[in-house]
């Protein structure tokens, strides 16, 4: 590449500019590259993928078996007493926005079922995983069926 900044285009129509004219803002004289049969978007489908599979036999494992009604925090506890005020610590550690998230982002998931929170990371590598494969080949599908 010697040193120019690429621009990915994922799959859409690379439309060709007059010299001179920025495909975007900034992007003048920029090299703009589509992805259909990139090496690192391929690396990374397949490690959606294969991180997909992962959490969601890890969701099936922790649901069958701990009862099912078993706590994310009580699963944590058995395993660290201090994994909790860590934890709090921790997100509270980020400033402003750290209070809002405790109390409205992870105290819910912590009273959630345990296998809740790996079956929702695999539900969306399994989406991140379809939508970059349809990308790599190209494939484009309406929204709508007209």
């Amino acid at each position: 590449m010697g040193g120019k900044l690429v621009f990915w285009d994922l799959g859409r129509a690379i439309v060709p500019l007059s010299k001179g004219t920025p495909c975007c803002p900034g992007a003048a004289g920029r090299e703009v590259r589509s992805v259909k049969g990139s090496k690192g978007l391929k690396r990374l489908a397949q490690g959606a993928m294969v991180t997909a599979a992962v959490t969601l036999v890890l969701a099936v494992t922790l649901a069958l078996s701990l009862p099912p009604d078993t706590a994310l925090a009580a699963v944590l506890l058995a395993f660290d007493p201090q994994s909790l005020d860590q934890l709090q610590g921790w997100v509270l550690g980020w400033g402003g926005s750290g209070r809002l998230l405790w109390r409205f982002a992870v105290v819910p998931l912590l009273w959630r079922p345990v296998w809740f929170l790996p079956a929702a990371m695999g539900l969306i590598a399994a989406g991140v995983a379809l939508t970059l494969e349809g990308r790599l080949r190209g494939q484009r599908r309406s929204r709508w069926p007209l």
